[in-house]
């Protein structure tokens, strides 16, 4: 069987996978699983247009009748098992057959003997078939030769006999005759071997092997080598784990003319390649893809070869950064064409809408990088791929998609192959679903496989579902119709764009973060996720979170940041916070809540530039019994650095111990010694939260959200206080920013441009129909009460979750998160001097996140060095690092 294979009839649609793989990638990327069906289709739409041409090959005896197809520049041939005989006809290049009748050009497997595989390729001046077939615990695998006219060149020839069963057949393109290439499981590994070929489809020498305890392999196009993924240990990694998806190192391994492997030629010797390795044909190059997990996010990375196999180009990462990804397919070109560019398609590994799956396409050059042109095409199905094709003007692909005329399909349109032509660029020349009058009234082929594009045409094999099921050459032309499109180019990508995306940890999930600048980087802190339950009922239980910190140098690549353990015993709403000392040796201070013996005490720990601990104290010393049914703990907390009043670091932090949640503040020196004892800040009915802190000269800004207007619904708005550094009293009244109805949250202070302060918060989605929530803004006056506010509204499908700002001496920008279904889309915005928000591009796309609070906090003020945690596929917690070009 030759390429992708898609099935559709009126009650249902089918397809079976290429030489590509999709996420998770399976052991054998070459083999092809059986057809997914998908539930009965509905009426069809109005049938418009004219259909494309076909060309009638052959009868089948029923829609699920063996039949393979192979091209030559010279013409096709088809061949296809009726009665218990392989009948084979030869068409012209255009479809057209040749003669009047199929050639019976043998005995197929029959009655007790099962055909398990086959292929057929084109070889020397004919082709070659080879297949599987097994009888009585025993595998046989045999060849037939067969003439460009159709004929046989000489009887069948068995090849081998096994025990084993065999899991995959290929023909390769050999000298003077062709390669049989099958492959083996043995257990977690895979073992190749191959047996060269004559002209005449017989034996020219014995079996040998090709590939031995290999995770995956595919062979170039043109049968000179194989791409292989080779474990680095003698046992694979975790290879007992089913869900576990085992990686190695890329080689390449040249063959002979006789068809022998030579010394294979590593390509990429990180041991962190997945198995579903890919090679094609570009500019007279081999360029090889595959998923990699070197950079904790997994992505596609590329490298190539050059006809001596030589690496002309390292392995680097290939896909764009938006988290983690996997490859799709690679196309390139046909044996004895040549293109400039080939087509490398990946998606995102979690991220899929209700519908089915969306594949991103880019072109890829000979080096292996990709052209700046995106697109972004439909694929209604589950685990399996679209077929593509590649030539000089462009590239096709057929792709099962909603059919429907005039505008969008609606939710029961039905699914049926589709047929799209992009251009160099990969602009959507033309969209229509593949149907011909050999089909009947409808003309929907229940399967379609074998796209081949050529000089700017495309075409490919289809056939009936219905008895006797017609054999087809389907005419693939490109023109303008009102049909649904399943596929749309990308816009290019312009500022702001995400520029690059780097994982710094992954473990345990992330409850919050902090990040502050360093010579030649940032150093980021954060706080594990650990659900503690009834405190109460836990009275002597430490904490167990945990707490680490990790110097994050600029340019820093994933898996080279190694974060520091500061504790285990760490609280998860104590959140986190980080300051650095600004005058004299460079300390950085970090508050965190910790449980000891039952109970929770805010600490401060100081360390270096690269995260070394230096010094650590307790900053609050309480007996917390609890009260009444209010347990007594410290939360949500903040620092900053100040040189006034003596230098050191004030941290604020929210405190049940006189009953409800109340803001405290308290200052430690340089040396962490307490230089005022805990202040309490707020007095008022209702709970305060997520307290933040702003250094100014002449005091401290203090934020956090309270609930005393709404004490009984727990709705709080925004309130800033501003304090004396030296003695942190309230220098004025508490100014509340905003009187909203809905709860207002997650509030954030930074120096804006002119010296002022803006401030940034959440409010949540009001309880009305349509509401999603707003990012709200705020410019500050001296003491801290607003003189402008403004909103950024989210809306009903696309709530805003979180958001962060930062500004520079001239300008603000900031991010927004958005819940999309079950992803979240991290958007960009920049404010004007009056704080009114530009409007939102997307950066990236967080599959998974849904609702979650990614917790994005920005390094710099320039804002272009974000940090935020999201969960991996896998549901590990990860710190990433996002550089935004504004």
């Amino acid at each position: 069987m030759n390429g992708t294979f898609l099935r559709a009839a009126p009650a249902l649609v089918a397809i079976l996978l290429s030489s590509a793989c999709t996420p998770p990638p399976s052991m054998t990327p070459t083999r092809k699983p059986p057809g997914l069906k998908t539930p009965p289709a509905p009426p069809a739409p109005p049938m418009g247009p004219q259909m494309f041409a076909a060309t009638a090959v052959d009868d089948l005896e029923n829609a699920e009748s063996v039949h393979y197809f192979a091209r030559r520049r010279d013409g096709g041939l088809f061949v296809s098992v009726r009665g218990g005989r392989f009948l084979a006809r030869a068409v012209a290049p255009d479809g057209t057959p040749k003669g009047t009748t199929s050639t019976d050009v043998g005995a197929a497997p029959s009655g007790d003997v099962d055909l398990v595989l086959g292929t057929l390729k084109p070889a020397a001046d004919g082709y070659v078939l080879v297949w599987v077939e097994r009888a009585a615990d025993r595998t046989k695998i045999a060849s037939l030769a067969l003439a460009a006219d159709g004929t046989a060149k000489g009887a069948r020839s068995d090849l081998t006999e096994l025990d084993d069963e065999v899991s995959w057949v290929d023909v390769l393109p050999r000298d003077g005759g062709s390669l049989a290439v099958w492959e083996r499981s043995t257990g977690n590994t895979l073992d190749v071997v191959g047996l060269a070929l004559d002209a005449k489809g017989a034996p020219a020498g014995t079996p040998a092997p090709l590939l031995s305890g290999v995770l995956g392999w595919n062979a170039a196009p043109d049968g000179r080598a194989l791409a292989a993924v080779a474990p680095t240990a003698a046992k694979p990694a975790d290879a007992e784990d089913p869900g576990v998806v085992p990686t190695g190192k890329v080689e390449i391994v040249p063959l002979d003319a006789s068809g022998k492997a030579k010394p294979p030629i590593d390509v990429s010797a990180s041991p962190t390649a997945q198995p579903d390795v890919t090679v094609a044909e570009v500019a007279g190059k081999l360029v090889l893809a595959w998923t990699d997990v070197r950079e904790i996010d997994v992505a596609v990375w590329t490298a190539a070869v050059d006809r001596a196999f030589a690496v002309s180009a390292a392995p680097r990462r290939a896909t764009p950064p938006t988290g983690e990804q996997a490859l799709v397919t690679l196309a390139g070109a046909s044996p004895g064409d040549m293109v400039e560019r080939g087509l490398l398609a990946w998606e995102d590994v979690l991220r899929a809408p209700p519908e089915g799956r969306q594949i991103h396409l880019a072109t890829v050059a000979a080096d292996g990088t990709l052209g700046k042109e995106r697109a972004t095409l439909s694929f209604h199905a589950d685990g399996v791929a679209p077929d593509l094709g590649c030539d000089a003007s462009g590239f096709g692909a057929v792709t099962l998609a909603p059919a429907w005329q005039g505008g969008p399909p609606p939710e029961d349109a039905p699914v049926w192959p589709t047929f799209v032509r992009f251009g160099l660029d990969l602009s959507v020349q033309s969209a229509e679903p593949v149907r011909t009058t050999v089909f009947g009234a409808e003309g929907v082929p229940y399967l379609v496989h074998g796209l081949s594009c050529a000089a700017g045409a495309c075409s490919t094999l289809g056939t009936g579902g219905e008895a006797p099921a017609k054999a087809a050459v389907i005419a693939l032309t490109s023109r303008k119709t009102d049909w649904y499109a399943p596929a749309r180019r990308d816009p290019d990508d312009a500022p702001p764009r995400a520029a690059a995306l780097t994982a710094v940890y992954n473990g345990e999930q992330i409850a919050r973060l902090a990040v502050t600048d360093v010579p030649g980087g940032h150093l980021s802190t954060w706080v594990t996720y650990y659900a503690e339950g009834d405190i109460g009922e836990r009275a002597r239980k430490d904490g167990s979170a945990e707490l680490w910190v990790a110097a994050v140098p600029d340019g820093a690549k994933a898996g080279t940041v190694t974060p520091v353990q500061l504790s285990k015993k760490a609280v998860s709403v104590g959140g986190v916070a980080i300051a650095a000392a600004q005058s004299g040796k460079r300390e950085i201070g970090i508050a965190w809540v910790a449980r000891e013996r039952g109970e929770s005490q805010v600490y401060v720990t100081k360390v270096d530039e690269t995260g070394k601990k230096l010094a650590q104290k307790k900053v609050t010393l309480v007996a917390r019994p609890k009260k009444a049914s209010i347990p007594s703990e410290a939360s949500d907390v903040a620092l900053t650095w100040t040189t006034e009043g003596g230098e050191g670091w004030i941290v604020s932090w929210v405190d049940t111990r006189d009953g409800n949640a109340e803001v405290y503040a308290a200052k430690v020196d340089r040396q962490l010694a307490k230089t005022v004892p805990d202040k309490r800040i707020t007095d008022a009915p209702g709970d305060a939260a997520e307290v933040q802190l702003l250094a100014r000269p002449g005091g401290v800004l203090v934020a956090w959200s309270d609930a005393r207007q709404k004490p009984e619904e727990g709705k709080g708005d925004i309130y800033v206080a501003k304090l004396d550094a030296r003695s942190l009293a309230k220098q004025s009244p508490e100014a509340r920013l905003a009187a909203t109805s809905a709860h207002s949250r997650t509030p954030q202070l930074v120096p804006g441009p002119g010296g002022a302060v803006w401030a940034t918060w959440v409010e949540d989605a009001a309880d009305t129909e349509g509401s999603g929530g707003a990012v709200r803004f705020a410019v500050l006056d001296d003491r801290g009460a607003p003189t402008t506010t403004t909103t950024l509204p989210g809306a009903a499908n696309r709530v805003i979750v979180s958001s962060a700002i930062a500004c520079d001496d001239k300008a603000c920008r900031g991010v927004a998160a958005k819940a999309d279904g079950d992803a979240l889309l991290l958007d960009a915005f920049s404010l004007g001097p009056a704080a009114q928000p530009t409007s939102l591009r997307t950066l990236l796309t967080l599959p998974g996140a849904g609702t979650a609070d990614i917790s994005p906090v920005f390094a710099d003020r320039a804002g272009t060095s974000l940090f935020f945690g999201a969960d991996a596929a896998a549901g590990t917690g990860r710190v990433r690092r996002l550089q935004i070009t504004w």
